[in-house]
């Protein structure tokens, strides 16, 4: 079964709230051209917008007899400033959420951000074995070869595109390492 996370433009189209916000108070869909860009992200710390994906899931794992579950577009590239994400940002922080990069907030922001990612990927993957212990779950995630989202891949797939040449890497995860595909 395939399901796209974070970047779910009908969902972001239906549901205002469920946004990620940029420093402008737009989101990414809303660009400054007035024509919509291609996609719209959800935010992974609203808690209506990850209750909704959960009965999407659940309602995908009753409807078919999947072998793995992908989870597509776990990521996102911009610091949302919706109201979830300063809220948490302030449990840990008492300086304002960055906007842009090249900052010590920035990498603040970075490092947090790692966390809440595979806080999110943990609790669907969780969720996803308390209804089918056996269900192979992997989540598209380039990143992980950087050091992120390694919390709950046993297979980690990324597109990789470099001029013009696309490539799909899987990287198996082993007790010592790495093996590479491509």
């Amino acid at each position: 079964g395939y399901y796209s996370l974070i970047f779910n433009t009908l969902e972001h189209d239906r549901h205002p709230s469920w946004r990620m916000i940029q420093g402008n108070g737009k989101s990414q869909r809303e660009n400054q051209t007035g024509k919509p860009s291609r996609y719209g992200l959800c935010c992974p710390n609203n808690p209506e917008y990850h209750e909704f994906v959960k009965a999407q899931i659940k309602e995908m794992m009753e409807y078919a007899d999947f072998d793995c579950l992908f989870f597509d577009m776990p990521f996102w590239r911009y610091p949302c400033q919706c109201e979830h994400c300063k809220a948490k940002w302030a449990k840990v922080y008492s300086i304002p959420m960055p906007e842009s990069r090249g900052t010590e907030e920035w990498d603040k922001y970075i490092a947090i951000k790692e966390t809440w990612t595979d806080e999110y990927l943990k609790d669907f993957t969780s969720y996803i074995k308390s209804i089918n212990p056996d269900m192979t779950v992997y989540y598209n995630s380039f990143f992980s070869f950087l050091g992120s989202f390694s919390c709950c891949n046993k297979v980690m797939t990324g597109d990789l595109f470099i001029e013009n040449i696309s490539k799909l890497l899987v990287k198996q995860k082993l007790h010592n390492g790495y093996s590479e595909t491509a």
